[in-house]
């Protein structure tokens, strides 16, 4: 029995050591296992975009807006403006909403305009057999007021404005067989003929419209505080001829303005079309260079400038 034992204890030893052999075996088996499949394993692979996080929304295009074949002043001065870099940029802006406001008030001042020109056009043969140098006076005041406030509506006013002219120069005519006769309509006449006709074909004389307020409590499409920018968006020949036709109070507002914004184009470097000939054009005007307000052309034409 105790050589049983012996053999019994003996057989669980060797029982012992097949497991601690086997456990060794199996846990370098699984040591080495790892290794490969760590290697098998899926890396996650990162783009830009996860790196980036998410896209942000490229902001909306501004709508593209369409503008009239002849735009009324209001309609025109919002054109004007748009994306105009020498307008501050808050008045650059224009929605759709403005314009269809723009045309909406263009529309009214229209049909005014052109019930005036009706009733002008429908009294012209009576003014016709006028005798008397005051009826003809007040006729061709008449005229002009008609004339200026056609300019000042744009659009098919602009023709109105012309046919107006048209008729008051058919007057003239047909007055000079009574100015044979009265001394004071010979003096009406001959002062008449001293006065340049109205321009109404000249951009000039259109903008120059645009400062002529027919109503006080009415600002109009173009407001003071804008005159140096809205002139400076017309060509050269127009700044030069609407700063030649001004006078008074109106000539220094539009000179201060023309200053205030040649001063803006050198600090801000603000570009535009035409910018280098209109600059040059308005400091000549200023009786200054463009130097002076801080403005460069490149070494090129500086010596041009100056």
């Amino acid at each position: 029995m105790f050589r049983t034992l012996v053999l019994d204890t003996s057989l669980f030893r060797r029982l012992l050591v097949a497991l601690a052999v086997a456990f060794a075996i199996g846990t370098a088996g699984l040591a080495a296992a790892q290794p490969m499949a760590a290697r098998d394993a899926k890396v996650p692979v990162f783009t830009n975009e996860d790196l980036e996080g998410p896209p942000t929304e490229e902001p909306e295009p501004l709508p593209l807006l369409e503008w009239s074949e002849k735009p009324g002043v209001y309609e025109n001065e919002l054109r004007r403006r748009h994306q105009n870099p020498l307008f501050v940029e808050s008045r650059q802006e224009i929605l759709e909403a403005d314009v269809m406001e723009a045309r909406r008030r263009d529309a009214e001042r229209m049909w005014q305009v052109l019930e005036d020109y009706i009733s002008l056009a429908n009294d012209k043969d009576r003014m016709a057999r006028y005798e008397v140098a005051s009826e003809m006076g007040e006729a061709l005041l008449r005229f002009d007021e008609n004339t200026w406030s056609a300019l000042r509506t744009g659009g098919e006013a602009f023709a109105l404005a012309a046919a107006t002219q048209r008729i008051r120069s058919d007057l003239l005519q047909a007055w000079q067989d009574v100015a044979s006769v009265d001394p004071g309509v010979k003096a009406l006449l001959d002062a008449e003929a001293r006065i340049p006709a109205v321009k109404t074909e000249s951009s000039a004389i259109r903008f120059l419209a645009l400062l002529q307020a027919e109503d006080p409590d009415d600002e109009g499409p173009l407001r003071r505080y804008e005159l140096g920018a809205a002139l400076l968006s017309e060509d050269v020949e127009t700044i030069r001829e609407v700063h030649s036709l001004l006078r008074g109070e109106l000539r220094s507002a539009v000179r201060s303005q023309l200053e205030s914004v040649l001063g803006e184009i050198g600090r801000e470097q603000i570009e535009f079309e035409g910018k280098r000939e209109k600059v040059k054009a308005a400091a000549e005007l200023l009786g200054r260079r463009p130097a002076d307000f801080g403005v460069s052309f490149g070494p090129d034409v500086v010596s041009e400038l100056r």
